[in-house]
């Protein structure tokens, strides 16, 4: 499902449209026979990829966000709650009834939900029991924070920020993971000296294997220190980053890719080449198959890079046009697929895994 329609990976087609409008939301399940739009009316529809018509349909009741795939069904936040809906037929349950449910994550055959007030739950997803719930300590002051999985550990990662006269330099961002019954595996408060007002918004890339904090500002807010962490979330490992870099790059087992070439491609450009796009922040997106990582860059341009990760080999770099709402990067039979939402439109683009040329395009007005 590319922007509510049915594409065809081999022939670069779109079969036939499910969605007049394109949906808020969109994900294909990953057998490749059902598909799950949160339509923009606030109507969700699983669709049977091999038959026509919608399977079934949800009415809009409390608003849907944060779609996640996990065995037979598909999870969203609804409003202040938790709720689980099987993708062949729809069946609804609420998992967790909040209060102030923010965010989930998908773990495999688990699926972790946060509470505000710091509360984590874990729920089979082939059954959809209850596995495991409890207060995490990191997340008890945090002003904002984010649940993270990760193929490294077995549970949920943690990710908050936290201000306080305690803490060193008055601020901190606490991180920690977590085993498949919610048992702390380990966990990091990390600080340096920095106003606490230039704190906020300091992580970059949170997983699959590292979360790292930069001190790059908003445009014309302060001064960057030129301050950045990596801390592995297979054991907590804190590196500090004298590369200059924003983003990581990992091979298979975890490890960093350091070839010289991929980090001068995530580094901040000696002579920008374009005026300012409106994005605040340098930033990368990674998606894998194993053998190759495709990057989706924001760093003075916009740009879609492909990397060999046995021998750290840049294939491509091709220009990408991102929207400032919204841009996503995924992979499906090894192939690297950009969406990106402006005030206007949607639009897509499938791209050759070793040249980055665009297979399939789609652009699509928004009512």
């Amino acid at each position: 499902m590319i922007l509510g329609r049915l594409v065809d990976l081999g022939t670069m087609r779109a079969e036939r449209t499910l969605a007049e409008v394109p949906p808020d939301e969109e994900l294909t399940t990953a057998d490749g026979t059902s598909a799950v739009l949160l339509l923009r009316d606030g109507r969700m529809q699983g669709w049977k990829l091999s038959a026509e018509g919608a399977a079934w349909t949800r009415g809009s009741g409390a608003p849907c966000q944060s779609l996640l795939a996990g065995g037979p069904h598909v999870y969203a936040v609804c409003g202040n709650a938790f709720v689980s809906f099987r993708v062949d037929n729809g069946a609804t349950e609420e998992l967790d009834g909040g209060p102030e449910v923010m965010d989930g994550v998908a773990l495999g055959s688990l699926v972790a939900v946060r509470r505000s007030a710091g509360r984590v739950a874990l729920f089979e997803t082939a059954s959809n029991k209850l596995v495991a719930r409890k207060a995490l300590p990191e997340l008890s002051r945090a002003l904002h924070a984010e649940l993270v999985a990760s193929p490294a550990v077995s549970g949920p990662c943690v990710v908050a920020h936290e201000r306080g006269k305690k803490l060193p330099s008055r601020w901190g961002y606490r991180i920690g993971c977590y085993d498949n019954r919610l048992q702390s595996l380990w966990n990091r408060t990390i600080s340096f000296p920095l106003d606490p007002e230039a704190t906020y918004d300091m992580v970059r890339q949170a997983g699959p294997y590292h979360v790292l904090l930069d001190d790059q500002p908003p445009q014309g807010r302060w001064i960057s220190k030129g301050r950045g962490v990596t801390v592995r979330l297979r054991d907590g490992a804190v590196d500090e980053l004298a590369d200059g870099t924003f983003a990581t790059l990992e091979k298979r087992d975890g490890e960093r890719v350091v070839a010289p070439v991929i980090l001068d491609l995530l580094r901040r450009p000696l002579n920008p080449t374009t005026e300012d796009h409106g994005f605040l922040h340098r930033h990368a997106r990674v998606a894998s198959d194993g053998e190759r990582a495709f990057l989706l860059i924001v760093n003075e341009r916009t740009e879609l890079a492909g990397v060999e990760l046995g021998s750290g080999r840049i294939l491509f770099r091709v220009p990408v046009t991102l929207g400032t709402s919204v841009w996503t990067l995924e992979t499906a039979r090894g192939l690297p697929i950009v969406r990106s939402r402006s005030t206007r439109e949607w639009r897509a683009t499938i791209h050759d895994p070793v040249t980055g040329r665009v297979l399939y395009e789609d652009r699509r007005p928004l009512p």
